[in-house]
């Protein structure tokens, strides 16, 4: 079975994230948590017959879940915030890597808001 890899995240940073980084409460933790989900090596993957059924971030510090067909974290490092990431639009592309026939490169992309003052 071919080992997938994740080769390339691309995350489309909404209006409601810049303006949180410029005046939110939490905006060193915001920067933070953006860093994790760009980070390649923090993408973890659900296998279904050899093709992925999803994928999502862990970040240290930044838990998160499923919610509906997205991925919500917590801004705040912990759980103390009511401060929200989305992490929407997942999309997962497969491109097979010709020099190395047991793995499967993995290319991200996602787009992220956030939702202040949630539940």
């Amino acid at each position: 079975m071919p080992k997938f890899v994740v080769t390339k995240v691309t995350v489309r940073r909404e209006a409601s994230t810049t303006q949180y980084l410029s005046n939110g409460a939490h905006a060193d933790d915001l920067k933070e948590l953006l860093k994790g989900i760009g980070d390649m090596k923090s993408w973890v993957f659900k296998e279904t017959g050899g093709k992925i059924t999803a994928a999502w971030p862990e970040v240290p510090g930044h838990p998160g879940h499923v919610d509906g067909s997205d991925w919500k974290m917590y801004v705040e490092r912990g759980k103390q915030t009511v401060d929200r990431l989305m992490i929407t639009g997942r999309k997962y592309t497969t491109v097979p890597n010709k020099s190395k026939p047991d793995q499967i490169n993995v290319e991200i992309s996602c787009n992220a808001f956030l939702e202040t003052d949630t539940h």
